[in-house]
């Protein structure tokens, strides 16, 4: 049976307790009764200085109760922190300090309660290639902007080098008017240090063309 908590003190408005600082726990999983409720083991996982509750999402602390009716909403955070500062965080130091005192007891007592395939281990494994995939997928996704952005100065360049104005460069690539002159001007350098400094007047020529119905002119021929 869980113990009734006594009522949480009142702290004036805009005196909220400080938090305590926990003791420091090494890296590891860790097992330890609930201070409240001795039958029932609660498991820890610590990753950088951080003990969290094994495995995700499991709450093992005791949670606050609804704060009383008739509160204000500052009132109520005001009674929220001194219910964690009088329940909640003096049950979690009960918690680390039991750990502190024998950590290899401690992880024993992890290892015979979690099976080995459901080890914090492995869940650091698995986040890990999951964040190695979505790197690779931010990476392509960075990879595929560039390419979509490269055709598009490329675009801009030839559409204003082949009479458009700006204004209407804009209208065909649905952007603003300056936007579209500085992807001509982007435009013109990268046709100019990849194919030279004819290419553009090329493929401008070749745009007047096809719109004045054209064929496009072949290289060797006059």
């Amino acid at each position: 049976m869980t113990p009734t908590l006594p009522p949480t003190p009142m702290t004036p408005t805009g005196h909220r307790p400080a938090r305590p600082v926990l003791p420091d726990l090494p890296p590891g999983a860790y097992a330890t009764p609930d201070p409240r409720r001795p039958d029932v083991l609660t498991l820890w996982h610590v990753t950088t200085g951080q003990l969290r509750p094994w495995p995700p999402r499991q709450r093992w602390a005791p949670a606050p109760p609804p704060p009383p009716p008739g509160l204000l909403p500052r009132e109520r955070a005001d009674w929220r922190e001194s219910w964690y500062a009088a329940h909640y965080w003096p049950w979690k130091r009960r918690v680390v300090e039991a750990i502190q005192a024998d950590p290899a007891a401690a992880t024993a007592a992890f290892n015979r309660a979690v099976p080995d395939a459901e080890h914090p281990r492995h869940h650091e494994r698995n986040e890990a290639v999951a964040v190695q995939q979505r790197e690779e997928r931010r990476k392509e996704t960075r990879r595929r902007l560039t390419a979509a952005q490269e055709r598009r100065i490329l675009m801009a360049a030839v559409l204003t080098a082949s009479g458009r104005s700006y204004r209407d460069t804009a209208h065909i690539l649905d952007c603003s008017p300056s936007s579209a002159w500085r992807y001509a001007r982007q435009g013109e350098a990268l046709f100019t240090r990849r194919h030279g400094p004819h290419a553009l007047a090329s493929a401008a020529d070749s745009v007047i063309r096809i719109e004045a119905g054209l064929p496009p002119q072949t290289r060797g021929r006059r």
